[in-house]
């Protein structure tokens, strides 16, 4: 079972310069160490959690035809259901994989940004959710669960900043009109082993900056390779959120920050149990650039990655999981060659 460095936020949302300094210095350690932690003090109702979780099971448990009601409106959409055999993790890094044993719902913003502010980059990124009319309880949930999701991982991003000695809204300025994504994950459980080598999430590095975890509690399946070909364990707390950070952040920060590989396995013994998780997985503006940090290059180190639109980034992670060769040969030359460089 990995350690996780455990970092207590609450301090972001006070004025105690020190105590911010201190709590950033400890992320910053276990973002370059390990690019995994749990967070505590992050002040998410734990019934507002619980509810958002129960909701996801409700839809889970729907009949499959109202499921597929919901599902993705267009291939390149994130948001919506996702039926198993919909996503492949393991080929957003170049891999021959599987697909995953799991399905999804998924949404993305839900406030309506300017079109003005969004740019070229905006497709498929601020499309409108799809919610299931069975569930009209599930909008008004999710939709705050949202919102809280975004306040913790802005106050990481604030943390991030400051162990940088830059300006502590640095990073959360380039969040302003975000194209995040709340998902659900259902692994069901499993009336026949799987094939060799098939994982209910192949191996993968996650696409944006933060991601902000929680689940059924226990040890049941995710692990970080926290040396080549070496895999750990790690179990959700029963009151605080796992956190890692993704590749965009990594290639902000020039590789100071890890943008770690993990995977969810199906446990000896453990098919037959379902999981259940809700990610939120933070994005900056979809025409932010993600380029080199300041404080992150110099003479001995320079920047590692060409510059890419956040949009084009995510975009091409996508259609690589989802085998959308037509999306991934219409994209700028620019951004095929800075997408390459970050797997």
């Amino acid at each position: 079972m990995a350690a996780l460095p455990s970092i207590d936020v609450s301090c972001v949302r006070g004025t105690d310069i020190a105590a911010k300094r201190r709590a950033a210095a400890d992320l910053d350690r276990a973002a370059r160490e390990l690019g995994f932690l749990v967070v505590t003090g992050h002040g998410v109702s734990d019934a507002l959690f619980g509810e958002a979780m129960d909701l996801a099971r409700a839809f889970f448990a729907l009949p499959e035809a109202a499921k597929r009601r919901c599902a993705r409106p267009s291939r390149e959409e994130s948001r919506g259901y996702a039926a198993m055999g919909g996503e492949a993790l393991g080929k957003s890094l170049g891999a021959q994989a599987a697909f995953d044993l799991k399905e999804t719902f998924a949404i993305g913003p839900i406030d309506t940004y300017p079109a003005a502010a969004l740019g070229e980059h905006a497709y498929p990124h601020y499309t409108p959710n799809v919610w299931p009319e069975a569930l009209p309880r599930l909008r008004v949930v999710w939709e705050t669960y949202y919102r809280e999701m975004r306040r913790v991982a802005d106050e990481l991003l604030r943390l991030l900043a400051i162990a940088l000695d830059q300006a502590e809204d640095l990073l959360v300025a380039k969040t302003g009109h975000c194209y995040s994504n709340l998902r659900a994950q259902h692994y069901p459980a499993l009336a026949e082993a799987p094939r060799p080598g098939q994982l209910r999430a192949g191996a993968h590095t996650d696409y944006g900056a933060v991601t902000v975890l929680r689940g059924d509690s226990g040890a049941d399946g995710l692990q970080i390779e926290t040396a080549p070909g070496q895999w750990r364990d790690v179990s959700f707390p029963d009151d605080a959120y796992v956190v890692n950070l993704g590749d965009q952040l990594a290639m902000w920060s020039n590789d100071r920050w890890r943008s770690t590989l993990h995977r969810v396995v199906v446990p000896p013994g453990a098919g037959s149990r379902a999981r259940l998780s809700l990610g939120f997985f933070h994005m900056p503006d979809a025409a932010a650039t993600i380029e080199c940090l300041p404080n992150c290059a110099g003479p001995d180190r320079p920047a590692r990655y060409p510059p890419i639109s956040a949009g084009w980034h995510k975009r091409l992670k996508f259609a690589m999981a989802n085998g959308l060769d037509d999306v991934i040969a219409m994209a700028p030359e620019s951004a095929r060659r800075a997408a390459a460089a970050a797997r």
